[in-house]
């Protein structure tokens, strides 16, 4: 089936021995653009290349289209050299859904602008030599567009910040695989869009927030059909933006596979990554939940084991999932009490019921435990008492060896 674009070319195509009688063939065009030096000023004083490579145009998808089917101002010139174009070719008279959307996108001013790089569609499109995107020398071919991407956003005075953004995309756990050629993972505009590009704020945007889950899911689908269960999910449905998305656990252009060290979610990571939001007082108390999560895992053995880089002791998706976290109280929650024993278990091959009796993420109060807190105030004045008892043996050890070696000498 043909889109409307392309049916607007292949019209253009039929009529064009018509439309094109009174214009100057392509070879009069070539006298001049054929030649590599041609070229003009630019009002910064700088050369623009205004030769065509014959050779390319054919390989691309207009190749049947003639130059004044594009530069339709040109199409009645008697004079030679013709004058200036006063307006840039117009892509979207062909192309009108592209041209809507890219002109309600982020790039618009690109459009509206008479920088030397022109419009924006031959930004990432090329000029003469466009070639569709399944085609491996395409410019917006999957495994290239990360480059076309960058060939703007590397750039510091075109916009501050975004080349390292993009930059680290190439680091991450797509870049590399898409750098070895697995040209299925997700690269900018499976996550941005192509033409309707928008900022991450705009509702309407693929990367605002709420909307992540949607974009994760293009290819995460099962994993986002678990978050949307979570108790996360739940509460970002509900319009709780506070809730975290994929992006405030992986990343965003960072993201790596767990098992690199510096993964937001390696088994080292995950509870600095949980404590962002469980550790958070404002968020806690905004939503009336527990503050000491974060502080009472640190302090468990757990916790501790994990800081010193044991990182096969349960960590926080241990015991509450990866996406599918749910409250206790939901009976498909890891941590229901009827649950508890099968979790502990996947560590602990012989915890029963009476192995989850105790408490988790104890705060060692003496309101809340008073065994713990009586064990560990025992502990905190017993090894405190023999570090003093120490200190003081080795002072007097010392003094006495002085006043030995000050009484040989005096003999």
């Amino acid at each position: 089936m043909l889109t409307g674009s392309r049916t607007l070319l292949l019209l253009g195509w039929l009529f064009l021995p018509l439309m094109t009688s009174a214009q100057p063939p392509d070879s009069q065009c070539q006298e001049c653009h054929g030649q590599p030096q041609l070229a003009k000023t630019d009002s910064s004083g700088g050369k623009i290349s205004l030769f065509i490579d014959v050779e390319s145009h054919r390989q691309s998808v207009h190749a049947e289209i003639g130059c004044t089917f594009c530069h339709r101002e040109l199409a009645r010139v008697t004079q030679w050299p013709h004058p200036p174009e006063k307006n840039p070719v117009d892509c979207a008279s062909c192309h009108a859904l592209e041209g809507r959307e890219l002109a309600q996108s982020s790039h618009a001013e690109l459009v509206r602008s008479d920088r030397p790089a022109g419009p924006a569609c031959v930004a990432c499109h090329g000029y003469h030599g466009v070639k569709a995107s399944d085609d491996p020398t395409s410019r917006t071919h999957r495994r290239n567009i990360n480059a076309a991407c960058l060939s703007c956003h590397a750039d510091q005075e075109v916009h501050a910040g975004s080349g390292v953004i993009v930059k680290a995309y190439q680091k991450s756990v797509h870049g590399r695989m898409m750098q070895e050629g697995q040209t299925s993972v997700a690269e900018c505009v499976d996550c941005h869009g192509s033409h309707h590009i928008l900022p991450a704020d705009d509702p309407d945007s693929p990367v605002h927030k709420p909307q992540i889950p949607h974009t994760c899911g293009q290819c995460h689908a099962q994993v986002v059909e678990d978050y949307r269960t979570s108790i996360h999910g739940q509460e970002l449905a509900k319009g709780v933006t506070d809730s975290p998305v994929c992006t405030d656990c992986h990343g965003e252009h960072t993201i790596e596979a767990p098992d690199m060290a510096s993964s937001r979610v390696a088994p080292a990571n995950v509870p600095e990554t949980c404590g962002k939001c469980h550790g958070n007082v404002q968020l806690t108390d905004k939503y009336g939940l527990s503050a000491d999560r974060f502080a009472t895992y640190k302090d468990s053995y757990h916790g501790v084991a994990n800081h010193y880089g044991r990182t096969l002791v349960a960590n926080c998706a241990s015991c509450h999932g990866f996406h599918k976290v749910l409250p206790p109280s939901d009976p498909a929650s890891t941590i229901h009490p009827a649950n508890l024993a099968h979790t502990c278990g996947r560590c602990h091959p012989n915890a029963g019921e009476k192995f989850t009796e105790g408490k988790m993420h104890v705060a060692a109060t003496f309101e809340n435990s008073p065994g713990v807190f009586i064990v560990r105030q025992f502990y905190y004045i017993f090894i405190g008492g023999l570090m003093v008892i120490f200190v003081a043996y080795i002072v007097i050890e010392q003094t006495g060896s002085a006043r030995r070696r000050r009484e040989r000498k005096g003999r």
